[in-house]
């Protein structure tokens, strides 16, 4: 096998799991594995919102949970 392994179509990407969802994004979505996170600027300082973590469609993680065709 050549290239990148995490790459390959032999991994789990974003798109196919049961927590992604896409919302209005294109190319992206939100991943909702975990609850959402405070939102903080550059210094440090919470903002007035929490959000979810945004991931590529090709991106992947270790906790990967199929989603079941309706």
């Amino acid at each position: 096998m050549s290239g990148n392994y995490f790459e390959s179509e032999y991994v789990m990407k974003c798109n196919e799991c049961i927590y992604w969802d896409t919302g209005s994004l294109e190319d992206a979505g939100f991943c909702r594995r975990n609850p959402p996170e405070l939102e903080r600027n550059d210094a440090g300082t919470v903002l007035n919102s929490a959000v979810w973590p945004v991931t590529r469609t090709y991106d992947w993680c270790g906790e990967f949970a199929e989603r079941v065709p309706q």
